[in-house]
């Protein structure tokens, strides 16, 4: 993340975090931000339209244009019925087309040229979900949620609620500690493998915060990847055949994860 503070005042500000203000001193505004886990949480369901309402979303079909770190953009479609079917095309700038799902057995890849040849691929384990609101309901997502102290980002103070999995794996979320948008998102695999986003200009659909765009920082700080939400649309109803390869390849066996090529 980008600091905007100069060096310069970097031995002031440490003099002063060495003296902390006694706690009946704490400003106004530190004491109004301060809430319980449970309030944060509930007042985050509130912001998007309720938890009910947030339970009740059972598929999201997502259009959105992904710009890569070298300039080159393409259109993305994300498809989710819950509760882990998945099917994504992207458009890429080169006439490629890739295609990816999950049927709820098996993880699947179906790349094509910009010539028409095909590769067929069955992937190892199920892709990780895109929106899983694990704040929402933590127990149903696998995972126990801690608040640490309130941060800054940019020049905003934010809540800080990290998500603990199973299997390792960390997720942090800075939410504005006004709208409860996300305004930064931090994943750290269980081999120690760290993705960063920032969270631009949410829009909500029927009530529910959806980053406008969100954009990755890379370990030099620097931008890479940005994803650009232009629609969205819940609850569409897909049946769990839509999440299959395509027919032609729909026979192969699973256990080979590069099935050959087609013209």
């Amino acid at each position: 993340m980008r600091r905007t503070l100069s060096l310069v005042f970097l031995p002031l500000l440490l003099c002063f975090a060495a003296r902390p203000l006694p706690a009946q001193d704490a400003p106004a505004e530190t004491r109004a931000l301060a809430v319980t886990q449970d309030d944060l949480l509930n007042r985050y369901c509130e912001a998007n339209g309720g938890r009910e309402h947030l339970k009740n979303v059972r598929s999201l079909r997502i259009e959105a244009v992904m710009t890569m770190r070298d300039g080159g953009t393409g259109k993305l479609i994300y498809i989710k019925e819950q509760p882990f079917y998945m099917r994504s095309i992207w458009y890429g700038p080169n006439g490629t087309v890739v295609r990816k799902g999950y049927n709820g057995q098996h993880s699947w890849e179906l790349f094509q040229n910009f010539d028409g040849r095909e590769r067929f691929s069955y992937l190892p384990g199920r892709p990780q979900d895109v929106f899983e609101w694990v704040l929402v309901d933590p127990e149903a997502c696998g995972a126990t949620l801690e608040m640490l102290p309130l941060e800054r980002v940019g020049r905003d103070e934010c809540y800080r609620v990290r998500a603990s999995y199973a299997d390792g794996t960390i997720r942090d979320f800075w939410l504005d500690t006004t709208t409860l948008c996300e305004v930064r998102v931090e994943a750290t695999s269980p081999d120690g493998r760290v993705s960063t986003f920032l969270v631009e200009k949410p829009a909500k659909y029927d009530g529910i915060w959806f980053p406008g765009v969100q954009r990755e920082i890379m370990p030099d700080g620097s931008f890479g990847t940005a994803i650009e939400i232009t629609d969205v649309q819940m609850n569409i109803g897909l049946l769990p055949c839509f999440f299959d390869p395509p027919q032609r390849w729909l026979n192969q066996k699973p256990e080979t994860q590069d099935s050959g090529t087609a013209k």
